[in-house]
């Protein structure tokens, strides 16, 4: 992408332009926006709400892929923020982040991790106990064994037959 088409935007057909600094005073005023609800975990009341919300952090964390990165990297509590692979949840009544997968090596072993974040406190996202972490030549296992349960779930009346596809499941 040359230097100039970098710097325009279309919004709804008309030419806008935006810096460096313009998308990651957005980002502020949006991270500012954000980071109170996610954390107090209060229903926001509507499923527009929610979505205008997402669209906002996904809006803003697209901006930033076009920042100089140098320039990022001045701003690192909002790098931090719109990180990928984060992304931001509503199925629940309020805002939360999604689990993040990844995968690490450690003593030479490859290892899978799935890791849900939670605030704390306004400027720290921190990893929960909640997650799982295991050996990559053990998740074909945990695929069986989640779709076993699946199954089971199923069967009780738990979920409804379309959670048996796993991604599925609410």
């Amino acid at each position: 992408m040359d230097e100039q088409k970098r710097d325009e935007l279309r919004l709804r057909g008309n030419m806008v332009k935006l810096c460096n600094q313009d998308m990651i005073e957005l980002a502020y005023f949006t991270m500012e926006m954000l980071e109170p609800l996610i954390a107090s975990r209060i229903p926001l009341g509507s499923f527009d709400r929610e979505n205008c919300y997402r669209h906002c952090f996904y809006i803003c964390k697209a901006l930033l892929r076009e920042v100089d990165p140098e320039y990022l990297e001045l701003h690192s509590t909002v790098k931090d923020f719109f990180r990928e692979p984060r992304h931001l949840s509503n199925k629940y009544p309020w805002l939360s982040w999604e689990p993040e997968v990844s995968f690490q090596e450690f003593k030479g072993r490859h290892y899978a991790s799935v890791r849900g974040f939670g605030e704390y406190d306004v400027d720290e996202t921190v990893p929960t106990k909640k997650g799982l972490t295991l050996p990559v030549d053990l998740l074909p296992e945990l695929v069986g064994a989640v779709r076993a349960l699946c199954q089971e779930a199923v069967k009780a009346k738990l979920l409804g037959p379309e959670a048996f596809e796993l991604g599925k499941a609410p």
